[in-house]
């Protein structure tokens, strides 16, 4: 089922007109049309959404398939009984940065005005925590797990020492933009490793700037 499935039959099941609905989510009904119809696919609104439609925002999105009412599992529909629950509290919405903008988080003015793509989490991060896609296929593992593909976002999480073995954003050489890899330390040697073993590791002396660290990876199959 689609996002803007989910929202209209949401909607019907509480009995809620467009209009109705947009009232409560504070926007216009247009707004509400436009998600309905699939030209808004990722609403900046959607904590607001969910919580107007009495669901979690997880579930609008498609990430599990429990609606969050409020109820208990008893009054919930018996075919949920597998579908794990998620706390609304813990719903976090990031915005994706750039490869530029995560290079330089620390000054990205986050108005609420600016128009970023967001990304929805339950994972427990700070309030500076924000997401970013991967690009490039220096990550993606041919042997399995962890790889992390082109088109992925990953959540992160700021934090200039990290621990060996995380997985760390990083910008190289003054470089603007940030880049991903893996991080292993050796003794007084530190490495940025690549999953694909056709890249080669590289060697931290001074040209790397630790951005933060990876707390989830999100992909679309």
């Amino acid at each position: 089922m689609s996002f803007a499935n989910r929202v209209k039959q949401r909607r019907k099941e509480l009995g809620l007109s467009q209009a109705e609905l947009a009232e409560r989510v504070g926007v216009a009904q247009q707004s509400i049309h436009k998600i309905e119809d699939g030209r808004t696919l990722k609403p900046r609104n959607i904590l607001q959404l969910a919580n107007a439609l009495q669901c979690s925002a997880l579930w609008l999105q498609g990430f599990e398939s429990q609606i969050d009412n409020g109820q208990s599992p008893e009054q919930n529909n018996a075919s949920s009984t597998n579908a794990v629950m998620v706390n609304a509290s813990d719903i976090r919405s990031l915005p994706i940065l750039s490869q530029v903008q995560a290079g330089n988080w620390s000054n990205v003015i986050l108005e609420t005005d600016q128009e970023f793509e967001r990304q929805i989490t339950s994972v427990k991060v700070s309030e500076e925590a924000f997401a970013m896609r991967v690009t490039g296929n220096s990550m993606t593992n041919p042997f399995g797990s962890p790889s992390i593909p082109a088109g992925s976002i990953v959540v992160v999480e700021p934090c200039s020492c990290p621990d060996n073995g995380k997985i760390v954003v990083a910008t190289l050489n003054d470089a603007p933009e940030a880049t991903i890899k893996k991080l292993e330390i050796d003794g007084p040697q530190k490495f940025l490793v690549p999953l694909n073993p056709k890249y080669d590791p590289i060697q931290i002396n001074g040209n790397c700037r630790i951005v933060g660290y990876v707390r989830q990876v999100v992909m679309e199959l």
